[in-house]
């Protein structure tokens, strides 16, 4: 279990608007400096109108715009009014300070800015902001501004390259290299996360939100009615459904290989269906935003275990075996392999669930027939379905060889894949062949189809889910 909370915060430039409210220079009266003319100047490029990137903090010409910024809001709006600590300076100290006060544990603010001057400095002066007015529940607040080449989103994980109002294809990528930063962040914490999203780019919170549910991380957000009322931390957290990584699989080696999809022709039923489910563009092979997103889950946890889709194929073909075999079959048994002495096994967990200890050992099917064990593994036609199956398969059988000493005259593969789609054997198909070979057990090859009508997003349509599925032999 974490023992601190780390709270993701986009940033936006609320710091500047904040303070420049009628009201704001109503209250300090002759003491008000405005920055009107320095936001201005930092904010839209002359040429295109879009905004002046981050690397624009290193330019000459806005050093003295930059000063003003700094200066009148560490002066004068810091602390508001008098000497106060002013909690409502900007939207993302308001909500980080609510955030950590409701969190038992203590919470690290990792601040994201988007590929602006302004967003860049205003992250900057909320981190000074918390330096000068320290929370007993935040140990820290984090950032770091990009170099001034900044090339590549590798170098910086605090500012998203190229999410700026610009050329589309420039936004576009913004949102690619805010996927990946958001990867990179994620794989290095071990703490437990929270997602901000009270500040930045309002269409970052669609996007934001749409990765929190992939990832199952909680949002916070703060509704700013009035800069000088105490506004209502909103909490939303992840709800109980999301894409269905079994089905996902069977397009997977399509959204991972750029040059695979660049091969498919126009008219092909899985470019279809790439397009179908807003993976790829309809007017090109390139993934959309949420095909890149899809991307980046496909070889981490989250395609870990069983899916929902996984259970599904599992149960249709536990029906499946039953009518066509004639087998006593038994589904998803499983036994914990005592690691520390491997002549060991029990039903239940004995070390509590410890993988340095004991490892779960689960299969898919079991039958029995004239004594002797079938056992079958269920996955999807894909590179990932086959290398799991590869991995699983060998598991099973140094797990047989040490503690369970089952006789086991046939192992069967059950792949599922969409209609339109080749069976072919490839190499690790052919692997498990020679690894059950050389244990003395036959191996088969059986596959079923599902209809490329079929709509992810229903997976419990009824009259698929009726329909009984037909096992079908690919002699190898």
């Amino acid at each position: 279990m974490s023992n601190s909370v780390k709270i993701i915060t986009t940033v936006g430039t609320s710091i500047f608007t904040n303070y420049q409210d009628r009201r704001v220079a109503n209250t300090l009266g002759r003491d008000y400096v405005s920055i009107d003319k320095a936001f201005e100047e930092t904010r839209l490029q002359e040429k295109d109108g879009s905004d002046v990137p981050a690397s624009g903090i290193y330019e000459e010409k806005f050093q003295p715009h930059i000063k003003r910024l700094k200066e009148t809001i560490q002066d004068l709006w810091y602390a508001y009014p008098g000497d106060k600590p002013n909690t409502n300076a900007s939207a993302e100290i308001a909500s980080i300070i609510k955030i950590a006060a409701q969190e038992e544990e203590p919470c690290e603010v990792h601040l994201i800015a988007t590929d602006t001057l302004q967003s860049v400095l205003a992250a900057e002066l909320i981190v000074g902001w918390f330096e000068r007015f320290p929370q007993s529940n935040i140990q820290k607040v984090l950032f770091q501004r990009q170099s001034s080449e900044f090339d590549s989103q590798k170098s910086n994980d605090y500012v998203i390259k190229d999410l700026r109002v610009s050329a589309s294809k420039d936004y576009d990528k913004g949102f690619f290299n805010l996927f990946d930063l958001l990867s990179r962040i994620l794989e290095s914490s071990q703490d437990n996360v929270v997602f901000n999203i009270t500040g930045g780019y309002k269409a970052i919170i669609p996007i934001m939100t749409l990765y929190a549910q992939i990832e199952r991380i909680p949002l916070r957000y703060i509704y700013e009615g009035n800069i000088h009322q105490d506004d209502a931390l909103i909490t939303l957290d992840y709800v109980p459904f999301h894409y269905d990584r079994g089905l996902l699989e069977l397009l997977a080696d399509y959204i991972e290989d750029k040059d695979l999809r660049e091969r498919l022709p126009e008219g092909n039923k899985i470019l279809d269906t790439l397009r179908k489910y807003k993976i790829v563009k309809s007017d090109s092979r390139g993934l959309t935003i949420l095909g890149s997103l899809i991307e980046k889950f496909t070889n981490n946890r989250l395609w870990e275990g069983k899916t929902s889709f996984g259970y599904f194929a599992e149960y249709k073909v536990y029906e499946a075996v039953i009518e066509q075999f004639n087998e006593k079959t038994t589904r998803g048994v499983e036994y914990w392999w005592d690691l520390t002495d491997k002549n060991k096994f029990s039903n239940v967990p004995k070390y509590n669930k410890d993988d340095t200890k004991e490892i779960r050992i689960e299969f898919d099917l079991i039958s029995e027939l004239n004594g002797e064990q079938i056992w079958y593994e269920i996955k999807s036609f894909s590179r990932s379905g086959i290398n799991k199956a590869c991995k699983q398969i060998q598991q099973k059988i140094e797990f047989n060889k040490y503690a369970l000493n089952k006789h086991i005259s046939k192992f069967r593969l059950v792949l599922y894949k969409f209609d339109f789609e080749e069976l072919k054997t490839g190499q690790q198909i052919i692997k498990i062949h020679e690894l059950l070979k050389s244990n003395d057990i036959d191996f088969e090859l059986w596959y079923f189809d599902i209809p490329v009508n079929f709509d992810a997003k229903k997976i419990n349509n009824k009259a698929f889910f009726e329909r009984k599925i037909e096992l079908k032999k690919y002699d190898i």
